[in-house]
């Protein structure tokens, strides 16, 4: 059927929508508004108004209007306008999957082949792998003879199957790709690509037996692992046995039976029997011998992995395991107690440190490992590499002093050189440079090395300043050897920005232990000199410094650090994750605001755009090209990293702007993120103090923890925003109301999940009755614990409150909180922020323990005023006159003492700010005016400049957000 309207018409709607996409909103009302005059009952029109509505508003009532005339597509007459528009609606809400149904409607409707295609490519962009199989054959039964039809369906049917659950099921389901790709092709001119089709196919299948290409699920952890991650590594660490009930939502598959895991197993096995032997392929199989051990501990898993390790020895000519092989021997041999016949651990481990010790970034690997060897083993390992470095130093050391001042040694020879015979046959099976360029890479690989494994801050009292000044001197003079001799650039970067992490770490794990941000100042101010040092940025340099800045508060100074690089790509590799809280945790909320919607922002377009791509390579038949885009959107489509940061936002933008009631309903009913949604937690960047170890079970074990405090992060915020939306909603009789105890429990839940993992990072570091470091999570703070405990107690009296079948004064009075009580909660807020400022904490954790206060206490005053407001509507009367009715006057004095009390916490935090910002102000910029030749005095000299103003910033954004706006409508405080 024609679509309705002449041509002129359909032109006026074309020219509205495209207004719309282009986002200049005004003008396409203005012409809505001419349309509306005589055509607003056409669908093109209805649906063009819908979607500037949603543009506009974004609200619960707009989202819900879409979504009914998507429901009344499928009796509308056909209008080819009505689904372009309602699909563009969808999609700019980011719901991909309703977009494809509008298309799909009215494909099923009417058959046009346009609706098909159009339906097709957005069940691509929503992952649904399965219908689009389903249409990608419906459209080649249409038009068989169409090649890009025939090359549309065979790809959609490889990735359906490689989507389905089970390994059977993708199995039988690229055996059946195959067979369908050899019926379809069959012209001599198609038999090129159903070569190609079938190659990729076998190459791949195996890549995908043991997984899904689309993975939302938690990756199986056993708890044998030293190091477990996902919620395993979360439940071990932050969770006692009696709660171990509660837990938050488990995302990983069920358990696989005994006989499917010793499959797997013996798969694995398979796959390191062929090279090349790859670090990843030896963890999946140490995985899965722990998964078949588990349920059989009688089995004979660890004599299989035993044998694979003696073969794989026996096959090299050398009688020596490939460095992945040999480190994956040694995580055997630390878990096992049993003599396997292939060697011990700490023979195993001085065999590591003997071939292997001089490559740059494999060392970290077994550091973990090596702490756990007894005094004496460690000495035979140490003992061993101070032997070798002994041998190298005799021909490093003659042209030490000459690079270290810039110099070029007239006797450095480049290219080959020889050992002397003694030495050659002193090194054994170690690793003999042949070039004087190998040799200082060596020499100073293995220095650092022997840095680690004595590891000269583990000390039990703060170290000396002078032991301070020879570490940093030591190894300021390695960087100025390495930076001035003449041997490849990419080599000595490595080796520097080595050298750099291992000094990062060594400080922040002096600052972690001994809670004194001198530490970190003196990092800076190394890390600094570092940066000044080259005209090539480096990356890792720039990461550490704005990790440090963040953990003290300069905020600014970290955001400009931050702005250096490029904002786009970090954003989508996450790690603009270390910033986003800065902003919020120093109190500059408006900035974070913006911040966060800046991030969104960024991430969307880079969905939208890979989606995008993802369409030309299906309809020209490029498989690798298709796995590779729908890899990566996978692994960012569900981003832990871009939900805490809607979630800090709307927590933000419900507490913190003016707003009257109905505002503030529509605001807290905008749509989120779903309980259940399966955040993928691959995007998620661990914080910098953590960036020197590389062990992988480590980083696993610390981004689980990480992760999982974001979960409980997003719940809370959500279950605060919940406690505001029920009160707002209630009315005389609403049995909704017993949600209240319901999220009350989620909030304790969550809440206490939190104080688990900081409790655990407390513990770790000895730090207990301490604050803890600054991390990024709106609900770090100590400060954030009295104020939870008063909105329990809220909850609690006002869940009673509205259950009463009939009200009075009296009896709401009686169940309302006590003065007496409501003062004790905020006599422990000013107790913390005092001992903020009494003990020797950080700039960061106190300006943090300010703004969360400021914040906490705007939260409380939303709560009380919906809690006012909803007991004038239980009482029939409007709030506003309980000041002025006699009746209700003991009403209102109750809430005046509860806005008043909540005043005098923000009068404090004024006062501390001002006592902060005079303490500030005595603070003396030194080294001004420090010639460019003094180096160390230059970095310093920076570092100075703007740690004043930075701190003194954050400090005037502390007072914005104070007025209680809310409150002040209602006449409980003044203005």
């Amino acid at each position: 059927m024609a679509a309705t309207g002449p041509p002129a018409y359909k032109k006026k709607v074309q020219s509205c929508y495209e207004l719309i996409c282009q986002k200049k909103i005004r003008q396409a009302e203005t012409e809505l508004l001419k349309l509306n005059k005589k055509h607003k009952d056409v669908p093109s029109v209805k649906a063009l108004s819908i979607w500037n509505s949603v543009m506009q508003q974004k609200n619960y009532e707009a989202i819900g209007e879409l979504s009914t005339f998507l429901e009344s597509m499928k009796v509308m007459e056909d209008d080819d306008q009505v689904p372009i528009i309602v699909a563009s609606a969808f999609k700019s809400l980011g719901k991909t999957d309703k977009a494809a149904e509008a298309f799909g409607i009215f494909a099923d409707r009417f058959g046009r082949p346009n609706y098909y295609l159009q339906y097709f490519d957005f069940l691509v962009k929503a992952f649904k792998f399965d219908e689009q199989a389903k249409v990608a054959m419906k459209m080649y039964h249409h038009e068989k003879s169409s090649l890009v039809n025939k090359i549309r369906l065979s790809v959609a049917k490889f990735i359906q199957a490689a989507s389905q659950k089970s390994s059977k099921d993708r199995e039988m389901g690229f055996h059946f790709a195959i067979k369908l790709a050899e019926k379809i092709f069959t012209e001599e001119n198609e038999q090129d690509y159903l070569s190609y089709y079938i190659s990729v196919i076998e190459r791949r299948k195996n890549e995908y037996y043991d997984k899904r290409l689309i993975i939302n699920e938690e990756k199986e952890v056993l708890i044998q692992w030293k190091y477990p991650t996902g919620f395993e590594a979360f439940n071990k660490i932050m969770f006692n046995a009696e709660n171990e009930k509660n837990l938050i939502i488990d995302v990983k598959n069920s358990p696989k039976s005994l006989d499917e895991r010793k499959i797997d197993f013996s798969n694995a096995l398979k796959k390191l029997r062929t090279p090349p032997h790859y670090l990843e392929k030896w963890d999946d199989a140490f995985q899965k011998m722990l998964a078949v051990f588990q349920l059989d501990p009688e089995c004979a898993v660890f004599e299989d992995f035993a044998i694979l390790i003696q073969d794989l020895q026996e096959e090299d000519r050398k009688r020596q395991l490939p460095a992945d092989a040999l480190f994956s021997c040694i995580r055997f041999l630390q878990i096992v107690t049993q003599d396997y016949r292939i060697g011990t651990l700490v023979q195993r481990i001085n065999e590591y440190v003997e071939r292997f010790g001089h490559q740059v970034d494999t060392i970290h690997h077994i550091i973990p490992i090596f702490d756990t060897l007894s005094k004496e083993d460690q000495d035979v390992v140490l003992s061993n590499n101070d032997k070798i470095l002994s041998i190298f130093h005799k021909y490093v050391s003659k042209y030490e002093t000459y690079f270290q001042d810039g110099a070029q040694p007239e006797n450095f020879v480049k290219g080959v050189f020889i050992l002397d015979s003694d030495d050659i046959t002193a090194l054994m099976s170690t690793y003999v440079p042949t070039t004087s360029e190998n040799m200082m890479i060596a020499y100073y690989q293995r220095l650092l090395f022997a840095e680690l494994m004595k590891n000269s801050f583990r000390c039990d009292t703060p170290p000396k300043c002078e032991d301070l000044e020879k570490f940093v001197n030591k190894w300021n003079k390695v960087v100025n050897i390495l930076a001035n001799c003449e041997i490849s650039s990419g080599e000595a970067s490595l080796l520097i920005t080595e050298i750099v992490r291992v000094c990062a770490d060594g400080f922040w794990k002096l600052y972690i232990k001994f809670h004194n941000a001198v530490y970190l100042e003196l990092l800076i101010c190394f890390l600094i000199k570092q940066r000044n040092r080259s005209s090539t940025p480096n990356q890792v340099i720039r990461l550490i410094l704005l990790n440090c800045c963040l953990e003290l508060g300069y905020a600014q100074t970290a955001l400009k650090i931050y702005e250096e690089m490029d904002i786009r790509p970090l954003q989508i590799e996450s790690m603009g994750f270390l910033c986003d809280y800065a902003l919020e945790s120093v109190g500059r909320f408006d900035d974070a605001y913006k911040f966060y919607e800046t991030m969104s922002t960024n991430y969307r377009e880079f969905m939208m755009e890979m989606e995008e791509a993802m369409i030309f390579p299906y309809r020209e038949g490029r498989l690798e090209q298709v796995l590779e885009i729908l890899t990566k959107v996978a692994e960012n489509m569900n981003s832990v990293q871009r939900a805490v940061q809607y979630s800090r936002r709307r927590f933000l933008d419900a507490v913190l702007y003016s707003k009257s009631i109905s505002e503030l309903h529509e605001c807290l009913l905008r749509e989120g993120w779903p309980t259940e949604h399966p955040y993928d937690h691959r995007d998620f960047q661990l914080f910098l103090q953590n960036l020197p170890v590389q062990e992988p079970l480590y980083t696993a074990f610390k981004q689980s923890r990480s992760y999982c405090l974001c979960v409980a992060e997003i719940s809370i915020v959500r279950t605060l925003c919940s406690f505001l939306i029920i009160i707002l909603e209630h009315k005389n009789g609403d049995e909704n109301i017993g949600k209240l105890s319901l999220e009350r429990f989620h909030l304790e839940h969550y809440f206490n999940l939190i104080n688990a993992g900081f409790s655990a990072e407390q513990k770790e570091h000895q730090q207990v009755g301490q604050m803890a470091i600054s991390i990024s999570n709106s609900f770090n703070s100590r400060v954030i614990a009295p104020f939870i405990s008063l909105i329990k107690l809220f909850v609690d009296k006002v869940s009673e409150l509205f259950a009463q079948k009939s009200y009075s004064t009296e009896s709401i009075l009686k169940t309302l909180p006590s003065l007496a009580d409501y003062r004790t909660f905020f006599n422990q807020v000013s107790a913390i922020i005092y001992g903020a400022f009494r003990e020797k904490y950080n700039y960061g954790v106190r300006l943090e323990a300010l703004a969360a206060t400021v914040k906490m206490s705007n939260y409380v005053a939303q709560f009380l005023a919906v809690t006012y407001n909803a007991i004038g509507v239980c009482l029939n009367v409007n709030s506003e006159t309980f000041k002025s009715t006699k009746k209700f006057k003991q009403l209102y004095e109750r809430f005046r003492f509860y806005a008043i009390e909540l005043r005098l916490i923000v009068d404090l935090v004024n006062s501390l700010t001002d006592k902060f910002n005079k303490r500030l102000t005595a603070i003396q910029n030194f080294y001004k005016d420090v010639p460019e030749s003094k180096v160390t005095l230059v970095a310093i000299s920076q570092f100075c400049e703007h740690r004043h103003s930075d701190l003194q910033l954050s400090l005037s954004h502390l007072r914005k957000h104070q007025t209680f706006s809310s409150l002040t409508r209602l006449g409980l405080i003044k203005g």
